[in-house]
């Protein structure tokens, strides 16, 4: 954050510094802060495309989907012919449910890059939540005939394969993915519960407990991160946020969540101890 800060302090309008900064404020759920960063610049810079999109994203984690589709929209009225900047927009509508609209959205920018695999996977979404499983899955294969590491896509394979009943492929999609990334989504959990339905129980619950201890520690997480979204000026949600990031060994987060705790609490003896203590066993960090 302070090496953005510097770069704004001399530049106030660089975008790439703009960018940076408010990703990282929403990174930790600093919404208001992005808010207040980017709103003034994108209303003087109204074709500023990608602080605008930024700016979408801050009001999508703040649950404000009206706001959102309104910055989307507007990219997609400014930057037409730019339909790869359509696929936020199109997450949006998968997200809130409103698959039928994504459907043509996402049709329309394939026709144009046809190999977009962000677009393919958005597609293949819409397709899978509206239980048409033949089409997701043409889709989802055409994606990972462009990009044959695509997680999303091997994801949605796996639950197309589980829900029309071809276990043996579920199987090996999620397999796929634990291979190159263990705890993605709920792929731990899926395939544990396969395992144990095809025999293979020792391995099926190891699976699904590791996913169980997973998902208890990113509640844990989401709890704070909420508390912090929802009361950015109490630093007592911004020191249980602190403590989060240290169980998760984020120890840099942690830091920077008690200099916040103590920039509203100048006097908050637990963070003082715990920031000193991070620091002396980090210099760096300082």
């Amino acid at each position: 954050m302070d090496a953005y800060r510097t770069i704004l302090a001399h530049s106030p309008h660089d975008p790439n510094a703009l960018v940076g900064l408010a990703n990282l404020y929403i990174d930790f759920g600093w919404l208001v802060d992005a808010e207040k960063l980017l709103v003034p610049e994108v209303q003087a810079a109204p074709d500023a495309l990608e602080l605008r999109e930024t700016l979408a994203l801050t009001y999508q984690q703040h649950n404000d989907y009206v706001a959102a589709e309104q910055q989307l929209l507007e990219i997609k009225k400014r930057a037409p012919q730019q339909v790869g900047l359509w696929s936020p927009l199109i997450d949006l509508y998968n997200k809130t449910g409103r698959y039928q609209e994504a459907i043509p959205l996402a049709r329309e920018a394939l026709a144009t890059v046809p190999g977009e695999v962000t677009l393919i996977d958005e597609l293949a979404r819409s397709y899978y939540h509206l239980n048409d499983l033949p089409a997701a899955i043409n889709a989802l294969q055409q994606a990972l005939g462009v990009r044959e590491d695509d997680l999303i896509a091997h994801y949605y394979l796996g639950l197309c394969y589980q829900q029309s009943g071809q276990t043996q492929k579920a199987i090996s999609e999620f397999e796929t993915i634990e291979e190159h990334a263990p705890n993605y989504h709920t792929t731990p959990l899926l395939l544990g519960q396969l395992y144990v339905q095809q025999g293979k129980t020792a391995e099926g619950k190891r699976l699904i407990a590791n996913y169980r201890q997973v998902e208890a520690q990113a509640q844990r997480h989401k709890r704070a991160g909420m508390q912090v979204v929802h009361q950015p000026d109490n630093p007592e949600a911004h020191w249980q946020m602190a403590q989060v990031y240290l169980a998760e060994g984020a120890q840099g987060k942690a830091i920077v969540e008690l200099k916040r705790t103590l920039q509203l609490a100048p006097n908050h003896a637990g963070a003082q101890r715990l920031l000193a203590s991070l620091k002396n066993a980090n210099p760096a960090s300082q």
